[in-house]
C-alpha cells in the first residue's frame, strides 16, 4: 500500500521536499492510517509532521476518548498534536450556521492556523468520494459534483482518496494500527450513512469493479470540468468591459455548456453563493431578451442594460416570503437553505437545539419572514419576547433581519434559525417523532 500511496502523490504533485504537513486527526481508521504512511515516508520527503485533533463536543464521553486516543497515540510517535476544544453546537447557533458548515469552517480554520503555509493532509478516502458523488448526482448536480472530491485543492492534499475503505482498514490489521470508532456514523438517519449502508453495497454486489470503474469515471469528468472552466473563465475575460459587467452578445455566442459554467462563476464571484442550474436557465432566458432584471438567489439580482449584464445586490425583500413545508424537501430562502426532516426519538443530543416535537404542531408548517409581533419563548433563556426586540439586543443587522427564516404553525412561532424551537413545541422525553431543521448558506 505504501508504494500506491506514494504513486499518488507523485502523480498530483502533493508534497515537496521540506514541507511541513498538518495532519487532520480524528483517530478513526482512515485518519490513523494517513498519519502511520506519512510518517513512514517523514525522512525521505524531509517532512515535518504536526497533527491536529478537532474536539467538537457533540458525542459527550466518545468524543473525550477520541481526544484522549489520539494524544495517546501521538506522545507513543513523538509526533507534535495541536488540539482545539470547540462547543460547535453553541458556535453553529452563533453563526447562523449549520452544525456540519460550522464544525467544517472551524477544522479548516484551526488547520490553516497550525500549518502556518504547509500542506494540509485530510484523510478522505475512495468510499467518501463514491458517497459524495452518488449524492451529488441525487441532488441533480452537474460536472462540478460530479468530479467529486478532488486530490488536491490549493494546500490541502488527500493522499487517500484513492484507497478503500476495506483496504484502509485492512493495512489497520496488517499493520497492528489501533483506531476509535465514531457511533454516529452507524446511523442511517443521516444521508450519507444510509448512502454507505445501503446503496453502495449493492453497487458493488452488482458490480464487483465498481471501484476502479468509479476512479476512471471522476478522472474523465475532472478532465471535461477543467477544460469547460477553462473556456467560462476565457470567456468571462472575452466580454467584461470594466470588471463589472458583461457583453451579451459575446456571451451568448459561446456553447451553453460554457456560458452556463461562466454564469455561475461570475455569480459566485460577486455573491459567493452557489446557484443552481434553475438560477443559470433564468439569467441565460433574460439574455435573449426575456426580461431585463430577474432574481438568481437569495438577494442577488442579474440586470441586462444596454447589451450589458452586470450583477446588484438586494439585502432586504420587497415583499414577504411564505410557503408551506414539506419534509425533505429542499427551500431556498435568500442565501439559505431549509430542509425538514421526520425522524424517529433516537437523535443525538446535538440536534434538540433545532428539533421540533411532531405531535405538538397545529396545522401546516410554514416558512416565512419575521412579522410584526411575532414572539418566540427561547429553551436556553426561559424567556418570552418578540422578533424585533431578540434582533436587536443580539445585534443582528438591521437589513438582515428579514431575511432570517422564521417557520410557524397555527398557534404563532416555532422555529426561527439561530435561536432554535420554541418552548411550545421543543421535544423531550415524551416525543415520539421529532421533525429535524436544517439550515445552511451555500457557500463553498
Amino acid at each position: 500500500m505504501i508504494c500506491d500511496f506514494k504513486k499518488i502523490i507523485e502523480e498530483h504533485n502533493m508534497l515537496s521536499h521540506g514541507d511541513r504537513v498538518v495532519v487532520g486527526l480524528s483517530g478513526g481508521a482512515d485518519s490513523m492510517t494517513l498519519l502511520h504512511l506519512l510518517n513512514s515516508i517523514k525522512d525521505e520527503y524531509s517532512l515535518e509532521i504536526v497533527a491536529c485533533h478537532v474536539n467538537h463536543l457533540l458525542r459527550g464521553d466518545e468524543s473525550q476518548r477520541d481526544m484522549l486516543f489520539v494524544q495517546d497515540v501521538c506522545n507513543k510517535m513523538g509526533i507534535p498534536l495541536e488540539t482545539l476544544v470547540i462547543d460547535v453546537g453553541k458556535e453553529a447557533s452563533l453563526s447562523h450556521e449549520s452544525i456540519e458548515e460550522c464544525g467544517r469552517r472551524v477544522r479548516y480554520d484551526f488547520f490553516n492556523k497550525i500549518s502556518n503555509g504547509g500542506k494540509i493532509a485530510t484523510a478522505h478516502n475512495l468510499c467518501d468520494n463514491e458517497e459524495t458523488v452518488i449524492m451529488n448526482l441525487a441532488r441533480g448536480s452537474g460536472l462540478s459534483g460530479l468530479k467529486g472530491i478532488s486530490y488536491v485543492r490549493g494546500n490541502i492534499i488527500r493522499p487517500l482518496l484513492g484507497f478503500s475503505r476495506e483496504r484502509i482498514e485492512n493495512y489497520c490489521s496488517e499493520n497492528d494500527i489501533e483506531f476509535v470508532h465514531d457511533s454516529s456514523n452507524d446511523c442511517d438517519e443521516y444521508r450519507r450513512n444510509f448512502v454507505r449502508h445501503n446503496i453502495l453495497p449493492k453497487i458493488k454486489e452488482y458490480e464487483p469493479a465498481f471501484d476502479r470503474s468509479f476512479l476512471n469515471f471522476v478522472s474523465l469528468i475532472e478532465d471535461d470540468f477543467d477544460f469547460i472552466d477553462g473556456m467560462a473563465s476565457a470567456l468571462i475575460e472575452k466580454s467584461a468591459s470594466n470588471g463589472k459587467s458583461y457583453d451579451v452578445n459575446t456571451l451568448l455566442n459561446a456553447h451553453r455548456a460554457v456560458l452556463s459554467r461562466a454564469l455561475s462563476k461570475l455569480v459566485f464571484q460577486f455573491s459567493c453563493v452557489q446557484p443552481e442550474k434553475k438560477h443559470i436557465d433564468i439569467l441565460i432566458d433574460a439574455l435573449n431578451g426575456c426580461s431585463k432584471k430577474v432574481q438568481i438567489t437569495g438577494g442577488i439580482f442579474g440586470v441586462i442594460k444596454n447589451k450589458t449584464l452586470y450583477f446588484t445586490r438586494e439585502t432586504r425583500p420587497s415583499e414577504n416570503f411564505e410557503t408551506r413545508i414539506d419534509f425533505d424537501k429542499e427551500y431556498s430562502f435568500f442565501d439559505r437553505k431549509i430542509v425538514l426532516s421526520l425522524l424517529s426519538q433516537k437523535v443525538y443530543n446535538m440536534f434538540l437545539f433545532d428539533c421540533i416535537d411532531c405531535d405538538k404542531i397545529v396545522g401546516d408548517l410554514i416558512l416565512r419572514n419575521r412579522r410584526p409581533g411575532d414572539r418566540i419563548s427561547l429553551q436556553k433563556r426561559n424567556v418570552s419576547k418578540t422578533l424585533k426586540k431578540l434582533f436587536c439586543e443580539d445585534g443582528i443587522p438591521e437589513r438582515e433581519r428579514s431575511m432570517m427564516p422564521v417557520i410557524v404553525d397555527s398557534l404563532g412561532v416555532v422555529w426561527v434559525e439561530g435561536y432554535g424551537c420554541d418552548n411550545r413545541c421543543k421535544s423531550d422525553e415524551n416525543t415520539k417523532q421529532i421533525i429535524s431543521v436544517k439550515c445552511f448558506r451555500e457557500v463553498e
